[in-house]
């Protein structure tokens, strides 16, 4: 693994002390998420602590959004885009490698669960998708879930979540 995140930080240009946060705001279509602004909005937010490099990830199929995201952060130096394109194995081998992975409900957030990386997940308020049923198998320590409120995209939502997020995985005092 450290091999692999040797090479992905080197191909990237990404420094290697920084912890790297992967954000991902693609769904596939199988949950409600958050828009690319809100995605943004956290990103930004996320970038407030120096030690992070931010890497927006997306499937072939999510680019377009994935690149919104990166452009509305507007911080290059912290913000780097990775478009998966060698297949869900390789995928997997950079979120295994991800200090913290956030997501709505999708896929990737359950393989970095069952990788017992730490994630933050967003999950609709609706009573069949909320995160008693679709939450991930991770240490409890390492996961962070959060119901999407019917105003998600409002900032105070937003300014919670980001709260919750560095008190849970950020703060001085985690690993």
């Amino acid at each position: 693994m450290q091999r692999s995140r040797t090479g992905f930080v080197e191909r990237h240009g990404i420094p290697g002390h920084l912890k790297l946060v992967f954000l991902h705001p693609g769904h596939g279509g199988s949950a409600e998420n958050l828009t690319p602004d809100a995605y943004a909005y956290l990103g930004a937010g996320l970038l407030q602590d120096p030690g992070i490099m931010l890497v927006v990830t997306a499937g072939p199929m999510e680019e377009e959004m994935a690149r919104r995201v990166v452009e509305r952060i507007s911080r290059p130096d912290r913000t780097c885009l990775h478009i998966s394109r060698e297949g869900i194995t390789r995928f997997t081998e950079h979120i295994a490698f991800a200090d913290l992975w956030i997501s709505g409900s999708t896929g990737p957030l359950h393989l970095a669960g069952a990788l017992n990386r730490p994630t933050v997940a967003f999950y609709p308020k609706r009573r069949s998708a909320r995160s008693l049923r679709w939450g991930t198998i991770n240490e409890e320590k390492n996961r962070l879930a959060l119901q999407l409120e019917e105003h998600a995209e409002d900032r105070v939502e937003l300014d919670r979540a980001l709260g919750l997020i560095r008190d849970h995985f950020l703060s001085p005092s985690c690993p």
